[in-house]
């Protein structure tokens, strides 16, 4: 008994040492704790706020509005054969491979709470259905970012493919008593639509809120410590590329600054891929909240964390050896247009004149210099007969 005790006050120890730390950090770089602020702010409003929340909200109609047990009748054989899960988490599990990293986490506590899961069945669903959804991988990252849907549509395949694999493994994960623990769903659990679409909509706008706040503070995190030189000093870690060691701070912590520093400086896409199957600490502050009391043993989490991250950059490394990306032969131009370039009217209408005086002058030489014509009297010689 005095042994926990004192391991409880050596934990609280270290977390109130923490705390002190980042409040001297806070006080030493004001500065770039609002610059971080800033960009955190822009990347929820331009980024994660319009690609997460209606697919939040849309999770959370799907189960308050009874759609997810009407699915769960004609997929319970498929699902109780791939994850050992009811069918009516089938939908949870769509949802957070298209929604998002937090969809599918509010998915898994709605069900619970609606007596449709197991505690059991919740906390393995929280090991695998967590994903980047595709308007984040194929329109930001791919795009945006990478100049390529289609790289995006491979990162989305890749992560998909390993979520997949790993929902797959869980089944296989023993039950805390060692049987096979069922939910008892009741009877009727459906809401009135309006009734259902009203919560859904305030469900998702409390996560969102939750979300924001935890990006916001991990981005001001980065830029502080990229202001005290933590970055530069990892940076310099031998036996990695640069491009790697610039990001890992960001790939630990944040997934959407680790994907846009990737990016810049022309990592390997198998890095890419792996930093958005690890998610970043981050998200995984995010699902622990949405989850509460549902979260698996974090041990078990990272380690299916690292898992996901590993055999995500392995799917990407193959499809990139079958699939290597073709650069654009037109490349977009943006700057201001100038009348000695082609890109302007004036200067493409000179060199089209210049090419037609080009070929004007090559035909008048070739009427003025013909070439020789052979003489047709030019006795014809035969291969002598043996």
């Amino acid at each position: 008994m005095t042994r926990v005790i004192s391991l409880g006050v050596k934990k609280k120890t270290k977390i109130y040492i923490l705390i002190i730390l980042l409040c001297l950090l806070l006080l030493c770089c004001p500065r770039a704790a609002a610059q971080g602020v800033q960009k955190g702010l822009e990347c929820m409003a331009q980024v994660l706020i319009p690609s997460l929340f209606p697919f939040m909200a849309l999770s959370v109609l799907m189960i308050r509005s009874g759609f997810s047990q009407a699915c769960g009748r004609v997929l319970s054989p498929v699902s109780k054969l791939v994850f050992k899960l009811d069918g009516s988490a089938a939908p949870v599990v769509f949802l957070s491979l298209v929604g998002g990293f937090p969809v599918g986490a509010k998915g898994i506590r709605t069900l619970y709470e609606r007596n449709l899961l197991s505690r059991t069945q919740a906390e393995r669903m929280a090991l695998f259905c967590i994903s980047a959804g595709p308007a984040f991988l194929i329109t930001a990252v791919g795009v945006r970012m990478l100049g390529s849907g289609t790289l995006g549509l491979m990162l989305f395949v890749s992560q998909t493919l390993a979520v997949l694999l790993l929902g797959f493994l869980s089944r296989f994960i023993p039950d805390k008593d060692g049987t096979n623990e069922e939910a008892t769903p009741p009877e009727s659990s459906a809401e009135p639509l309006s009734d259902a679409i009203v919560r859904s909509a305030y469900d998702a706008a409390a996560s969102m809120i939750n979300m924001t706040a935890l990006v916001v503070l991990f981005f001001a995190l980065l830029e502080i410590l990229s202001t005290i030189g933590l970055r530069d000093m990892i940076s310099s870690l031998p036996f990695l590329p640069v491009s790697l060691t610039e990001n890992i701070l960001n790939i630990v912590l944040e997934v959407s600054s680790a994907c846009v520093g990737l990016s810049e400086s022309g990592a390997a896409l198998p890095a890419l891929a792996f930093a958005v199957g690890w998610g970043g600490l981050c998200v995984h502050f995010q699902i622990f909240g949405i989850l509460g009391n549902l979260t698996p043993p974090k041990w078990l989490f990272f380690l299916f964390r690292l898992l996901n991250a590993s055999v995500s950059a392995l799917i990407m490394s193959v499809f990139l050896h079958f699939f290597a990306p073709v650069q654009s032969v037109f490349a977009s131009f943006e700057g201001e247009l100038s009348y000695g370039t082609a890109t302007h009217f004036v200067g493409g209408l000179a060199l089209f004149a210049t090419c037609v005086l080009f070929v004007l002058s090559f035909r008048k030489k070739l009427r003025i210099c013909p070439p020789k014509q052979k003489n047709r009297k030019q006795k014809m010689s035969y291969p002598a007969k043996s």
